[in-house]
């Protein structure tokens, strides 16, 4: 829905560090494009800004943004009242901010300086909003005569260059994505150390991924220890990368969280796991239900009760048969917003979690304070649980807490036959884990149900 991308786009703003003193945001600096400035001027603002960012240690984003001239005219209006490129000018302006810089450099070529990037992740962001500003709304069929950019970028510092080194850097990547055709991309990052530069290289390929559809959704079966049949099944991400492989979330999901696109492809992520729940208990299994795990980055999206409740309709899907499941440090985080949020996602019938628990130093009194149905053991009680006195006191004493509030315990990370017995000795009700069964593809969920 377009009121979630609209946040998506806005959450672009949080990537930069605050501009002391500016006290405007793009849309006020849209009015005004003064900051469009020569092309001295830009190599001097380049140069000061890579000595800031090594001392402080940040990240300059240098993008050469090159335009077949035909279509830098047609752009730019056709219209006699107005200058040549000034509408490309608002347009390329409403894409950075007020502390950042904008070149014409002729010949339908612009150089944009941003300034103060906190995160690698803002560079393909950053990319993505320009071709959505010049190209229009990805739903929206795209006419002929809008512009397609080819864009070279360059991410520093990493390496001690020049000003005029790190513009060559950025013209070599410019002539590659000419290479590649209109509307395409090249960057020529420099980021230190090995871990960085993968960061790098995986945040630039998040978008693609996305709209790729290498984002997919895997389930993991959860069982009842009283009957050992499956109850329920977890919905997990996984990142079918085209040249590395399926890629596990703790690789990649901090990066969506930086760059906020966990909102769309939690959107879309809900919707898969709903669907799929509809489709099985059409086909008579109506006592499961489906987990999907709720990050802090959509929590605090505006839209996020309506996802939920989209998310129901459009699969028809019973809301008794979602389960929610937040983790221990987004509760204790975001506790003045879940107090509101939970009794209205409450009320709708869907089911809620705490995941992770025992990961944190969040009180137990205040989770059993919220209106929760399930605690869920983190695996690190669990792999303990056999030799630590410590864990199966924590075990017991959860259970016992949490049954005086009304809610049931779980257990993740059950690898051992011994280990679900002592669970189940415990009073907790459900477990779920290797030793029971690896996640599966949607495809193959029904031949794991109980017979």
């Amino acid at each position: 829905m377009d009121i979630r991308h609209t946040a998506f786009w806005r959450d672009i703003e949080g990537i930069f560090q605050e501009q002391s003193g500016s006290g405007r945001g793009w849309e006020a600096d849209n009015a005004n494009h003064s900051r469009l400035c020569s092309y001295a001027q830009f190599m001097d603002r380049l140069g000061n800004s890579l000595r800031r960012a090594r001392r402080n240690n940040e990240y300059v984003l240098l993008i050469l943004l090159q335009f077949a001239q035909a279509q830098h005219e047609r752009c730019s209006g056709g219209v006699d009242a107005v200058d040549p490129g000034e509408l490309l000018v608002c347009r390329l302006s409403s894409c950075i901010r007020a502390s950042d810089s904008l070149c014409q450099l002729g010949q339908g070529r612009f150089a944009m300086l941003l300034e103060d990037v906190r995160e690698p992740s803002a560079a393909p962001m950053v990319i993505e909003k320009l071709n959505a500003t010049l190209l229009g709304h990805p739903r929206v069929e795209r006419r002929s005569g809008q512009a397609q950019p080819h864009l070279g970028v360059s991410l520093f510092p990493a390496a001690d260059l020049p000003p005029g080194q790190i513009w060559l850097h950025a013209e070599a990547a410019l002539e590659q994505a000419m290479a590649l055709g209109p509307g395409c991309y090249s960057m020529s990052p420099a980021v230190t150390g090995q871990t960085a530069m993968e960061r790098f290289e995986l945040s630039t390929d998040l978008y693609k991924g996305y709209r790729n559809d290498e984002f997919e959704v895997v389930y993991q079966p959860i069982v009842g220890f009283s009957g050992k049949r499956v109850q329920a099944f977890e919905a997990l991400l996984r990142w079918q990368h085209p040249e590395r492989g399926c890629l596990p979330p703790r690789v990649f999901l901090p990066l969506l969280e930086e760059s906020g696109l966990i909102i769309p492809v939690g959107e879309r992520l809900l919707n898969r796991a709903c669907r799929m729940a509809s489709r099985l208990r059409d086909e008579g299994a109506a006592s499961f239900r489906v987990c999907v795990n709720i990050s802090a980055r959509q929590l605090v999206d505006r839209g996020f009760l309506l996802t939920v409740l989209d998310a129901l309709y459009d699969t028809g899907l019973a809301p008794q048969a979602l389960q929610l499941e937040f983790s221990e440090t987004v509760l204790t985080n975001e506790s003045q917003l879940l107090g509101r949020l939970l009794p209205e996602l409450k009320s709708t019938g869907v089911k809620l979690a705490v995941d992770q628990f025992g990961t944190s130093k969040a009180p137990l009194a205040e989770l059993l304070s919220l209106p929760l149905n399930l605690i869920k053991l983190d695996r690190s009680l669990v792999k303990g649980l056999l030799d630590d006195a410590v864990s199966q006191a924590i075990v017991s004493g959860t259970v016992a807490l949490a049954g005086s509030a009304g809610m049931a315990v779980a257990a993740v990370g059950v690898e051992q036959q011994l280990q679900g017995e002592v669970l189940e000795k415990l009073g907790c009700c459900e477990g779920q884990g290797r030793h029971y069964a690896y996640p599966v593809p949607a495809a193959e969920v029904g031949t794991t149900m109980n017979p």
